[in-house]
């Protein structure tokens, strides 16, 4: 067992504060004593001694479930559902406050620290250097307060971006024994976007894996339905699926209004519908032909106008097709794509491999060692 001390000496009222995380490793359940001993003298006094228990009992059970969260992020700036839109080629900022309120009867925090970054809605893995944006935070304030500014440089690219900040902090228990804390996280995501003021009306954008499909294998879909300076409480989106592909529905999706040839989808909003993430699940059905380019189509519908899914349209089919031999690096590739799909940290670009694709790989790359086909 030891103590991994998290002290960090006075605090400003002059009171000595020790604190830190018990560690212990295969020990048996039953009664221990933390005991602690300290030693202090002012200026040429002798020394004192000072001894201090904690009892502690082991119960060898399932530690308890964390409580719900006292706290949480409350956004004060800019205000919750402002629309924050700069034309391409300007210079902008806006003003960013996010506060964790810091007491509440039998409670408070004892820890907070966070994390903040720009990510772009079409292209999450695009690199987003202080050339293109920023996000500079003003440090002076007290413990809980995120405050600063975004600069959207002139060189940030059109599209849709979110400030994410994710926040970490630990909250006492009521009696506010710093050995009894629990963690909790949160985040805040700042939509802002940056448009081309020559082409500013509503647009739904398909964006689909860059790389080839395998038949049989789960892929994501997006469709992005984007207002632009268009004022709509209501859009109907048509997808209408070639006979190559076939609909799945996957996790955390946005549910059709049904789920056979054509999938449809309602938005709806009293002022009007934000900018909107459709997501859902295709694959290429068995036995198309390797090297197969698949063609899409679909619509978008607002009162009074209707217009053509832009962005992409095809998806091609893999040469490979599974069959044998599969080579080593291709079976890797899939369990990469499976470790992200079950970490939940999936690329636009990935194809989505679940546990049953995954074991139907591995027996097809298996068969092919056999000597199968």
């Amino acid at each position: 067992m030891e103590l991994i001390n998290r002290s960090s000496g006075m605090d400003p009222y002059g009171t000595l504060i020790v604190q830190g995380d018990i560690a212990s490793k295969r020990l048996a359940a039953g009664d221990y004593k933390i005991r602690a001993n300290f030693r202090w003298n002012y200026g040429r006094d002798p020394y004192s001694d000072w001894n201090y228990e904690i009892p502690i009992r082991l119960t060898g059970g399932e530690p308890a479930a964390t409580p719900p969260s006292t706290f949480g992020m409350s956004q004060i700036a800019p205000a919750q559902g402002t629309r924050i839109r700069y034309p391409s080629g300007t210079e902008n900022s806006f003003h960013v406050e996010i506060r964790l309120p810091q007491e509440t009867p039998g409670k408070s925090v004892v820890s907070f620290g966070h994390t903040g970054k720009i990510v772009q809605v079409e292209n999450p893995d695009l690199a987003i250097g202080r050339e293109l944006a920023e996000f500079r935070e003003d440090w002076m304030g007290p413990m809980g307060l995120t405050k600063g500014d975004v600069n959207a440089h002139r060189t940030l690219p059109l599209g849709h971006y979110n400030l994410e900040v994710t926040y970490t902090w630990r909250e006492s228990t009521p009696e506010r024994n710093p050995l009894q804390t629990f963690e909790y996280t949160d985040r805040v995501s700042i939509p802002f976007e940056v448009y081309d003021p020559a082409n500013d009306r509503y647009v739904i954008e398909r964006v689909l894996p860059q790389n080839v499909m395998i038949p049989g294998v789960l892929f994501p879909s997006r469709l992005l339905a984007d207002p632009r300076s268009d004022n709509y409480t209501g859009l109907v989106i048509t997808e209408t699926l070639p006979p190559e592909l076939e609909y799945v529905r996957m996790p955390a999706e946005t549910q059709p209004e049904k789920d056979s040839n054509p999938l449809v989808w309602l938005l709806r909003d009293q002022n009007s519908v934000p900018f909107t993430q459709v997501r859902y699940g295709l694959k290429v059905r068995e036995g198309t032909a390797p090297g197969t380019i698949i063609r899409m189509a679909g619509t978008g519908e607002i009162l009074g106008t209707q217009k053509p899914i832009g962005g992409d349209a095809t998806i091609t089919v893999a040469g490979e097709n599974l069959s044998c031999p599969i080579p080593n690096q291709m079976l890797l590739g899939f369990i990469d794509n499976w470790g992200r799909f079950v970490r939940d940290d999936l690329r636009p670009q990935d194809p989505i491999v679940d546990d049953m694709a995954l074991l139907q790989i591995i027996e097809k790359w298996r068969n092919c060692l056999r000597g199968g086909n």
